[in-house]
């Protein structure tokens, strides 16, 4: 059984790891933004990849893994068969309703397969 301390410890060290990871979040993201700015002002080629390279760090964040691709083109061909046509403001409005159902779905289903992990760790 571990101390009180140790415990104590852990804790602490998993803050600071946290706030590390946080940082270097952040300083991506500010790094990742300009470049992309100037890129799309520049060189539309490097842009898509620089995007690219963006979304694969927001996916790590996000647990998004691969797995997840074939459920996110669903939803794009659902959108997209549907709303092709209507206005900017309306299909940005549908984009971010359908991102915020799928990011519920994928967060429950990461509930739930952390759950199973516990319980079988305690069996």
């Amino acid at each position: 059984m571990k101390t009180t301390e140790q415990i104590a410890r852990e804790i602490i060290k998993g803050i600071n790891e946290d706030r590390e990871e946080l940082n270097r979040f952040i300083d991506f993201v500010k790094t990742h933004v300009l470049a992309l700015k100037i890129a799309f002002r520049c060189d539309r080629g490097t842009a898509w990849e620089l995007l690219s390279i963006f979304l694969r760090e927001f996916e790590k964040i996000g647990m998004y893994r691969r797995k997840y691709d074939e459920r996110v083109d669903d939803v794009a061909k659902k959108i997209k068969a549907h709303s092709s046509s209507a206005p900017l403001n309306k299909r940005l409005k549908n984009i971010m309703e359908e991102a915020k159902k799928l990011k519920e779905e994928l967060e429950e289903y990461h509930r739930e397969t952390l759950k199973k992990r516990r319980k079988n760790k305690q069996d």
